[in-house]
């Protein structure tokens, strides 16, 4: 699924108590002991992403032979 900020209520802390919800809910409720994110590599458009998810704790991984990178969070 994708799930995005709108573009007027970026900048006030939502995408970290969205993510930290989403996690949540993967892991307590869904019973799941790692989460796996995929972000656009193009750093025009996926650099506001990756920033987040780095400051979670995230860290990156090689998806696929192909390049695709995603990111790993406990």
């Amino acid at each position: 699924s994708n799930v995005l900020i709108m573009l007027e209520c970026r900048g006030r802390g939502y995408s970290k108590i969205l993510m930290e919800t989403c996690e949540a809910l993967a892991k307590v409720d869904m019973g799941f002991d790692e989460v796996y994110l995929h972000v656009d590599a193009d750093l025009r458009s996926g650099r506001v992403a990756q920033r987040l998810y780095e400051g979670l704790g995230y860290e990156p991984f090689m998806w696929d032979e192909n390049g695709v990178y995603g990111w790993m969070g406990e």
